[in-house]
């Protein structure tokens, strides 16, 4: 969850839409945590966070080959990954006539 919201429960809530607009509300997304004995429930919620991680049924845990990074006022840019390797780089076009 965000800083914003936090202890709330699906379960507690009549839709998954009303879930996600509330963990969707908020200025922050840097990540979220989703508890649930339903997998694909989760991570079909997780898809609609709008968070940079999300966590299923388990919290703080990164792969340093992920990308990390937040949205909203949560940070710009990524680390880690691929993601944060392409930042680093400056790519540029080179168009040559000949003749």
């Amino acid at each position: 969850m965000s800083p914003c919201r936090s202890g709330w429960l699906i379960g507690d809530l009549q839709t998954e839409a009303e879930g996600v607009a509330l963990a969707n509300d908020c200025k922050y997304g840097l990540g979220a945590g989703i508890w649930s004995l339903d997998i694909s429930r989760a991570h079909r919620v997780a898809a609609e966070i709008e968070a940079g991680l999300c966590w299923i049924n388990t919290h703080h845990r990164n792969d340093p080959s992920s990308p990390w990074g937040g949205f909203k006022e949560s940070g710009i840019g990524r680390e880690n990954g691929i993601e944060a390797f392409h930042a680093c780089m400056w790519f540029i076009a080179i168009l040559l006539k000949i003749g």
